[in-house]
């Protein structure tokens, strides 16, 4: 039992090693779909947070934190240009 637990935690090491944006272990079409529609949606939502902030910012007399809320959403455009770059690795190592 002990010979096993011990061969699962160095399994578990050995697998947290790999960053799974440069070794994948297996890319396929579906991986790529599903990359890219993720980064859409990233991509959807930090332009909708920034035009809303903007649109209360501007048009309403409900102030929000501007700064904060456009960092919220420059962070959601990155997380879509991470998996942006990650649906181009994939179509990349398909080919």
């Amino acid at each position: 039992m002990k010979k096993i637990a011990h061969w699962l935690l160095e399994k578990a090491k050995k697998d947290m090693r790999t960053d799974p944006f440069t070794t994948p272990s297996r890319r396929t079409k579906l991986s790529y779909y599903f990359d890219n529609l993720v980064s859409m949606v990233f991509y959807i939502m930090g332009i909708y947070l920034m035009l809303m902030d903007l649109y209360q910012e501007l048009f309403t007399a409900n102030h929000t934190d501007f700064l904060g809320t456009v960092l919220m959403a420059l962070v959601l455009l990155l997380g879509g240009l991470l998996f942006r770059w990650s649906a181009y690795a994939d179509l990349k190592a398909i080919n």
